[in-house]
């Protein structure tokens, strides 16, 4: 039985602890937050109170009992409890993004590689149904060669009391779109080269707004494949878009959520030798798959069996300097930043 613990009782703790009780080879004992009462919330709300519950982290690492830790904390909020945690050998579920800080980041990925633990992030895109399609194409080889990733996150909110402040969330690069940055190198591989542009064009008489609200980032990957991912905070209240495309040799794929997309496959060949030929015809891929209780089963099965997580904590350091890169090519103009 792996015991887990989770630092963190809001709404992705909640989750978690959910998720951690369904797989059915674990069983949360310790819970930590910013107050005994939100613990206690959660305790007794999923875990009929039989977790021991803490306001201080290094409290709950020196007295309770378990092997794994679940962190669901803000950006702000990451203030050494992952490397103190990775010291002491528990393994890692950490939510994106690993902070607002890249070399930290990079701190946090190397104390995982040294201490030997499973460290998994919770880009739980990957684990989506249609996408999980996609990436068994591109591995067997049916898809043919990936080519072009382009992503679109689009909303208008102003979320909780610290996400406009980009000195606590990082921005909206960071804190949202982030999920189509990861999923861009998921499917094409190790980004070499970014460029971005970023404002905040809709929001600066909101008080305490200083997030961009508009991006646009092109990237190259070691390949030669390209990506162009776009964020607006300026788009239709109320609504949430996440839709991205990805174009390989023989297979173009049009998601327009984690288990939702229409695929096109055809021989790669180019139009003019269609001609006598029926045109490739669209299949609908349509998944309910609970991208979330997914990614604690493989998380949970990667200790049992000393498997390697689908995005470690190195994975996550990679993709959190990824969207760092592309603040810091806007603040430049544009620059193109190499990685």
């Amino acid at each position: 039985m792996i015991k887990v613990a989770i630092l963190g009782a809001g709404g992705m703790g909640h989750v978690h602890a959910r998720n951690v009780l369904k797989v059915g080879n674990a069983q949360v004992t310790a819970i930590c937050s910013r107050t005994l009462a939100s613990a206690n919330r959660l305790n007794d709300s999923i875990l009929a109170g039989k977790a021991l519950c803490f306001d201080d982290f290094d409290a709950m690492l020196e007295q309770a009992d378990f092997d794994a830790l679940y962190v669901c904390l803000p950006p702000f909020a990451h203030t050494g409890q992952i490397q103190k945690a990775a010291k002491a050998r528990k393994h890692l579920f950490v939510e994106k993004p690993l902070g607002i800080d890249g070399a930290k980041a990079n701190e946090m990925a190397a104390l995982a590689k040294k201490n030997r633990i499973v460290g998994q992030m919770g880009f739980n895109m990957r684990f989506g149904g249609a996408v999980q399609k996609l990436k068994a194409m591109i591995e067997d080889g049916s898809a043919g060669k990936p080519t072009l990733f382009h992503g679109s996150f689009q909303c208008n909110a102003l979320h909780t009391s610290w996400w406009p402040d980009a000195k606590l969330s990082g921005g909206q690069v960071v804190e949202q779109s982030i999920h189509l940055y990861d999923l861009a190198t998921f499917f094409l591989g190790k980004p070499t080269v970014v460029s971005g542009l970023a404002g905040n064009l809709c929001h600066k008489k909101v008080k305490g707004f200083t997030s961009d609200d508009t991006s646009a980032a092109i990237i190259g990957f070691a390949s030669g494949a390209m990506a162009s991912i776009t964020t607006s905070d300026c788009a239709v209240p109320t609504r949430w878009s996440h839709s991205f495309t990805v174009i390989c040799e023989k297979v173009m794929a049009e998601f327009t959520n984690a288990n939702n997309a229409i695929f096109t496959c055809h021989d790669g060949k180019p139009a003019e030798q269609w001609a006598n030929r029926q045109r490739p015809k669209p299949q609908e891929m349509k998944f309910d798959t609970d991208a979330q209780l997914e990614q604690t089963k493989a998380f949970l099965h990667a200790i049992a069996n000393g498997a390697k997580p689908s995005a470690d904590i190195a994975q996550g350091a990679l993709t959190l300097n990824l969207v760092l890169s592309v603040i810091k090519s806007a603040r430049s103009g544009g620059k193109a930043i190499a990685l």
